[in-house]
């Protein structure tokens, strides 16, 4: 009925544009001289039948156009399209030409691109360690931590070794049936979180919990899209980028703050539980408001396997990583200014922006900093140019 009512339209308009065309003719041959006549007084309507036709119909024909050219376009929509706005003749991609699924994969390629760009992707993605048990023992500190991931590593070889010792054979690129493998890790800023992260994902590869040693890292913000509603496009794309691997969160509790944050966490929980056997995902930050992320959805805590804890370095943990940081820069670091620096970093320890291990590496830049200038300046000899000494510590401050 619809399109009986659409067609009949555009015979109608089509015969309205005939009427027009009809009508001008009239005028031309002669209507016109016609009318001209009878508004001189010299002709009568009787003699002028042509020019009255032909002023007619141009008239009906004008008035008319508009309100059927507006229910032409309106039965238009109602034939050619559902009530989704989509085509009814092209509103299935099988319907479509070669030439126009082409174009609609490229469109979704640019789209794609502009939301996870490949740049960001590369930069995000890493590999796990590929010796994960030396690694692990050259770790300074965190004795619970590392002692945790033994055990977690010691299950992971002895259930491959259960399904070896079934005669089941693994292929390549095949990993073991598992259950959830989801962490979290709680502690401040500095402690190695993300090393672990790439620690466990060596592990997880090796004893064929995963089919790739990748660990694609983030932070809860890196989730926020540029649009409305494209978040969750975002994080479905970080998702698959992170298929086969682990997706490392750190600071989780950020994507609470997003506007989309609580369809985000949906979204990440709904994979979890979907792709448990494909996707291992780790949240990171500090201890409390993890615990209040975990609570922002019922799905969320029950769905995390390990927990694993880290406090604060100790200042005999700092001292060393203070000095291995030095020698891998190629520098001593002298009895003097480990002295200072133990000083020092145990005043430091009871800031609220202590950054741990994050802000040994920040003072051992200002101190070689300080050395280079006192270097230059022959305050330290030549012979001590690599040895890192008490005068080369700056004063307390930011600056």
């Amino acid at each position: 009925m619809k399109g009986l009512k659409y067609y009949s339209v555009i015979l109608l308009s089509a015969l309205g544009i005939g009427i027009i065309g009809i009508g001008a003719l009239l005028l031309m041959n002669g209507g016109l001289t016609e009318l001209a006549a009878i508004s001189n007084g010299t002709g009568s309507i009787g003699n002028s039948l042509k020019g009255i036709i032909g002023i007619t119909l141009v008239f009906i024909g004008i008035v008319s156009y508009k309100p059927l050219d507006v229910l032409r376009k309106q039965l238009r929509d109602e034939y050619e399209y559902d009530e989704n706005g989509i085509s009814k003749k092209k509103g299935r991609f099988s319907d479509l030409s070669a030439k126009e699924r082409d174009q609609i994969e490229q469109q979704k390629m640019i789209d794609a691109e502009r939301i996870l760009d490949s740049p960001t992707v590369k930069k995000i993605t890493h590999s796990g360690e590929a010796n994960p048990v030396q690694a692990m023992e050259t770790l300074i500190g965190l004795p619970k931590v590392k002692n945790q991931m033994r055990e977690m590593a010691a299950r992971m070889q002895y259930e491959l070794q259960e399904y070896e010792k079934s005669g089941k054979k693994l292929r390549k690129g095949q990993t073991i049936p598992h259950s959830s493998m989801h962490m979290c890790f709680y502690g401040p800023p500095g402690t190695g979180k993300t090393t672990c992260a790439r620690i466990m994902t060596g592990f997880l590869y090796q004893y064929r919990y995963l089919k790739k040693n990748q660990c694609v890292e983030v932070d809860g913000n890196f989730f926020r899209g540029m649009a409305p509603g494209e978040s969750t496009k975002k994080t479905r794309m970080l998702i698959q980028r992170s298929i086969g691997g682990v997706l490392f969160i750190d600071e989780a509790y950020s994507l609470v703050n997003s506007a989309d944050g609580q369809e985000v966490i949906a979204t990440i929980v709904k994979e979890m539980e979907d792709r448990r056997e494909d996707l291992i995902v780790i949240f990171a930050g500090y201890d409390r408001e993890m615990r209040q992320f975990l609570d922002t959805n019922p799905g969320l805590r029950s769905r995390i396997k390990y927990d694993l804890w880290f406090g604060n370095y100790t200042i005999n943990d700092l001292s060393e990583i203070f000095r291995i940081s030095a020698n891998k820069k190629g520098f001593v670091v002298s009895a003097e200014l480990d002295s200072v620096f133990r000083d020092r970093i145990e005043k430091e320890m009871h800031a609220k922006d202590f950054g741990n291990a994050r802000t040994v590496r920040t003072l051992l830049e200002k101190i070689i900093d300080r050395h280079a200038v006192n270097v230059i300046d022959h305050v330290i000899p030549e012979e001590n140019r690599y040895t890192l000494m008490q005068c080369d510590m700056p004063p307390m401050g930011r600056n």
